[in-house]
């Protein structure tokens, strides 16, 4: 068996760049794959997120108003049964 030369050095060097190359061209790919990804995500749980302020908000007005016509019902009520 004999040894490498130099040329085979360098050849071997020169396909390990281009693998090298390769895998760095597929993680930035990747790296921007996943931050298109995680933009769309992030708009979409903004999206729920406002949903559910505006669920709250809504049960929140509901309930006051709920309160509001109890409070007035129950002063008729009382009105009315001390008149009696």
């Amino acid at each position: 068996m004999t040894d490498p030369t130099h040329n085979d050095i360098y050849l071997k060097l020169g396909r390990f760049e281009g693998d090298m190359d390769a895998v760095m061209k597929g993680i930035s790919d990747l790296k921007e794959t996943m931050k298109d990804g995680f933009e769309q995500v992030n708009t979409r749980l903004t999206a729920l997120e406002a949903k559910e302020n505006e669920r709250r908000g809504a049960w929140k007005v509901t309930a006051a108003v709920a309160a509001f016509v109890g409070a007035i019902a129950s002063a008729i009520g009382n009105y009315l049964l001390g008149r009696l």
